[in-house]
């Protein structure tokens, strides 16, 4: 079943039924882990990209999903900790933007730590969710629970951007965009950085 199986008319009301679902399970509290990783960009996207006529998107999409759910089943083995992943909703009828809205809103009300999986920095989903869990003070770590700092995530994301910013693919050179907006609003976070 999925979820214009409910007949819901807007994504509003999706990701209200969503956010009730995970209500009965989660509770209040924050204390499930997140597993940030890329999906629709990131190394394999950018790879992709660069090699010449290989612009497999439904094979990038594929590989990093089953990387994401792979993972956070050994998260969940090695923490005993519910993990909450993106990979495995998936909504036919929704945009990027709204699996961002959904992903983020869950990060704010549910979560206690985001753990990024490598390559992060590479994916404007992961630097937004990096960004909304900085916003909100919630724990933001690499796979092996090593703390990424915000000055760490600012190097991470600027370098990234810096690389593809004048990239002569358009799309690799909108992510660089993109990723260095990010960064621009992660310095109001702390100005000293």
């Amino acid at each position: 079943m999925t979820m214009t199986d409910f007949n819901l008319s807007t994504v509003d009301e999706q990701h209200a039924l969503i956010f009730q679902a995970w209500r009965c399970v989660l509770g209040t509290d924050r204390h499930a882990i997140y597993l940030s990783g890329p999906i629709t960009t990131g190394p394999r996207f950018i790879e992709g990209r660069e090699a010449e006529g290989t612009q497999d998107g439904e094979g990038i999409l594929r590989a990093n999903i089953a990387e994401i759910i792979e993972t956070a089943d050994r998260l969940r083995q090695e923490t005993g900790r519910t993990v909450i992943e993106p990979g495995s909703l998936t909504v036919p009828s929704w945009s990027q933007d709204d699996y961002l809205a959904l992903w983020t809103s869950l990060i704010e009300r549910h979560i206690s730590e985001v753990r990024f999986l490598n390559g992060w920095d590479a994916s404007i989903g992961c630097a937004l969710e990096y960004e909304r869990a900085a916003r909100h003070g919630i724990d933001r770590c690499q796979l092996n629970g090593v703390p990424i700092p915000l000055v760490g995530a600012l190097d991470l994301l600027t370098q990234r951007s810096a690389s593809l910013v004048r990239h002569k693919d358009e799309k690799l050179a909108t992510l660089g965009a993109r990723l260095a907006l990010v960064a621009e609003r992660l310095r109001i976070i702390d100005p000293s950085t």
